[in-house]
C-alpha cells in the first residue's frame, strides 16, 4: 500500500514537471517565433536597421555597421524587428481578437528577449520599455504597464512617448488628474512635444508661456 502511494506521488510530480515543461515550450514558441510570410509592405515600415539583423536580406553587409551604432545588443535585434511586425498585425482591423491577443503576447516576449540582452544604459531601452508598457495597457495589466513606463521615463526624461502612454494608463483608471500631471511633467522635459501639448489641451491643462510645442515637431 505504501509503495503504491509512493508511485502515485512520483507520478503526480512527473505530470506536473511535464506540464511545466510543455508550458515553457509553448511560451517560447509563442513569443520567440519568427513571424511568417512577412510582406514587402510590412518590411518597408520597419526601422532601417531591421534590414541588417540576423536572417535579414542585408545582414551580411549591414550587421557590422549597425553593431557599431547599437553595440553587442544588436545581435538580438531580430526579435525587436519581429515585435514590430506582430504589433502591425495586431493593429489591423481585420485581425480577430484571439489572434490579436496572441500577437501582443508574441511582441511583448520578443521585446523582453532583447531587453534581457541589452545593457541598462542602452539608448533604445526607454523605447523598448515604452512599447512593453503599451502592450501591457492593451492587455489591461495597468499596474505592470505603469511600472514599465515609469522606468522608461526615468531612464530618458526627454522621451515624450513614455509620458503619453503613462497618461493613457491613468485614464484607463479614470484618473484624469494624474494623467494631466504626467503630461505636464513630460512637457517640463520635452517642451517641444506637440503630442504632449495636444494631450494637455484635451485634459484641460494650461499651456505654459514659452511653450514651443506648436512650432516644433516631435523628434521621436
Amino acid at each position: 500500500m505504501i509503495a503504491a502511494e509512493r508511485w502515485i506521488t512520483q507520478a503526480g510530480r512527473l505530470s506536473v514537471a511535464v506540464a511545466l515543461l510543455l508550458a515553457g515550450w509553448a511560451w517560447v514558441g509563442a513569443s520567440w517565433a519568427r513571424p511568417e510570410n512577412v510582406t514587402p509592405e510590412e518590411r518597408v515600415l520597419l526601422p532601417s536597421y531591421c534590414d541588417a539583423v540576423q536572417e535579414a536580406p542585408g545582414h551580411a553587409t549591414g550587421f557590422a555597421r549597425w553593431t557599431a551604432v547599437y553595440g553587442g545588443a544588436f545581435n538580438s535585434f531580430h526579435h525587436y524587428c519581429w515585435a514590430f511586425i506582430y504589433l502591425m498585425r495586431a493593429d489591423r482591423h481585420s485581425t480577430a481578437d484571439l489572434d490579436r491577443r496572441q500577437m501582443l503576447m508574441n511582441a511583448y516576449g520578443d521585446i523582453q528577449y532583447v531587453v534581457r540582452h541589452t545593457p541598462p544604459d542602452h539608448v533604445l531601452l526607454p523605447e523598448m520599455l515604452t512599447k512593453q508598457g503599451m502592450i501591457l495597457r492593451r492587455q489591461n495589466k495597468i499596474r505592470e504597464a505603469i511600472a514599465h513606463l515609469e522606468r522608461a521615463a526615468a531612464l530618458d526624461p526627454k522621451y515624450w512617448r513614455a509620458y503619453a502612454e503613462l497618461a493613457q494608463c491613468y485614464l484607463a483608471q479614470n484618473d484624469k488628474r494624474k494623467a494631466r500631471e504626467v503630461v505636464e511633467e513630460g512637457l517640463t522635459h520635452s517642451p517641444d512635444s506637440r503630442a504632449l501639448a495636444a494631450w494637455l489641451k484635451d485634459l484641460g491643462g494650461q499651456q505654459r508661456a514659452g511653450d514651443r510645442s506648436s512650432k516644433a515637431p516631435d523628434a521621436r
